[in-house]
């Protein structure tokens, strides 16, 4: 019948959507390819966090909670202890903002303290704390708010990577990354052009289809 095919339809195009959702890095892996290439650490390139309140849209809100997500990512791979809580903060609030704050855990700013001193626990408490949220948000029925998110942290995961860039970063392996992202932005396209509430989306695909012609 004709609703079964609709209904068929609709969950393909919901799995196909979701297996682009798992394809898009965190922005802990991006920092992590960046860090590789020896971009160096400039704390005055993150995100202002006094600029949390700045913004009262859930778009907005989301989008900067992923942006903010990005810094803590940096922060954390670069040992910037002090930044890390900063950020972190930052990100717990933002969550709890959206009423998704429950999956921000608490816990993390403690361990976080505990761990000043060791770079590598750092580390790994971030990476847990990424890995958690990234799961948390693909697998719940919050699509929209964590295409935000997400695309948030991907934008500020490679506007990071190339302004941290000075003469010690190797320009090759900056710019084969970059390129790489091309797919990521193909797939972030297809996700914002599919979001059910359109409020905000259509500026940010806007944006993102710019940075899609200079890619092409």
């Amino acid at each position: 019948s004709l609703s079964d095919t609709a209904t068929q339809e609709s969950r393909d195009k919901i799995a196909r959507i979701q297996k682009i959702f798992y394809t898009l890095p965190s922005p802990l892996e991006l920092t992590y390819l960046f860090k590789k290439e020896g971009v160096a650490y400039h704390q005055e390139k993150l995100h202002d966090i006094s600029r949390r309140s700045d913004y009262s849209l859930k778009v907005k809100k989301a989008l900067n909670l992923g942006i903010y997500g990005a810094d803590l990512s940096y922060a954390g791979l670069f040992g910037k202890h002090q930044d890390a809580i900063e950020y972190y903060t930052t990100t717990q609030l933002m969550a709890e903002d959206l009423g998704i704050g429950q999956t921000f855990q608490k816990e993390f700013i403690s361990r976080l303290e505990k761990n000043a001193n060791n770079k590598d626990t750092l580390l790994q408490v971030i990476s847990e704390f990424f890995l958690d949220n990234d799961s948390y948000l693909k697998n719940q029925n919050q699509q929209d708010i964590s295409t935000y998110i997400l695309a948030g942290g991907w934008i500020e995961g490679l506007y990071l990577g190339t302004q941290m860039a000075d003469e010690n970063t190797n320009s090759n392996g900056l710019r084969e990354i970059i390129a790489s992202q091309r797919f990521s932005l193909d797939n972030l396209i297809i996700l914002i052009e599919n979001l059910n509430t359109k409020d905000g989306s259509e500026a940010l695909l806007a944006s993102i289809k710019k940075i899609d012609s200079h890619f092409k």
